[in-house]
């Protein structure tokens, strides 16, 4: 398998992930408004695209805006955690479906 086709496998697989992932997270979004989940589930899912991410700009090959992690991640707002009052970080479910969408149609055309 060339390396492109290698690279373009690995985020298929990735991207499969986030449904579970999200899923997992809005189980756990205790203490939160409806629509938001904590944004440490996200952390590790998120970190692990890195690699793959140098390895695309060295294929000249850069997602879309609104397939960016940043586009993800973009609307956040801080809640105080249930379990100890420390305010934490979470995002919004909507736009967190919205960058998957947009990123697997992306990941789909890279594939063809």
């Amino acid at each position: 398998m060339p390396a492109e086709q290698l690279v373009y496998s690995r985020l298929e697989a990735w991207a499969r992930e986030f449904p579970q992932v999200l899923r997992t997270a809005l189980r756990e979004a205790d203490g939160l408004p409806s629509g938001w989940v904590w944004q440490q589930r996200f952390v590790d899912y998120f970190q692990r695209y890195e690699a793959m991410a140098d390895q695309l700009r060295d294929l000249g090959q850069q997602p879309p805006r609104k397939a960016r992690i940043d586009h993800a991640i973009g609307i956040i707002d801080f809640f105080p955690h249930p379990e100890n009052g420390r305010e934490l970080i979470a995002y919004k479910v909507a736009r967190l479906k919205e960058w998957a969408k947009e990123f697997n149609a992306w990941v789909g055309d890279l594939s063809r």
